[in-house]
């Protein structure tokens, strides 16, 4: 796991359930469910795939950017890069880890 207390403490969290495994993604570490990927640690910020609406409603409200882990202007869709808050980090990465997994379980009809 990499050291960064916040993603540390939301991945230890979510890892109970045991649907949930760690991985990694283009070098990135990653919690996937049933196998897919949902979050991840990007340098020093939350990544989580949210789908495309959900995703450009986060870049629009300047909340977000975009997830671009080859370095080459071609982003992730799916995906959103989020700054670790100043305030409540632990509480709103969780949330948005928790949003990202049940995206993928729709999406991806990971079993319940």
């Amino acid at each position: 796991m990499p050291d960064h207390k916040t993603y540390s403490a939301i991945a230890n969290e979510l890892l109970t359930d045991p649907r949930i495994t760690e991985g990694n993604l283009f070098g990135v570490p990653v919690l996937k469910i049933s196998g897919k990927p949902f979050a991840g640690l990007y340098k020093k910020d939350l990544v989580v795939k949210l789908g495309v609406d959900r995703v450009q409603e986060i870049l629009k409200a300047k909340h977000g950017a975009t997830f671009d882990p080859s370095g080459a202007n071609r982003p992730m869709k799916e995906w959103i890069k989020i700054k670790e808050p100043a305030s409540s980090a632990k509480k709103k990465w969780l949330a948005l880890a928790h949003e990202a997994k049940a995206f993928v379980e729709r999406k991806y009809g990971a079993e319940a």
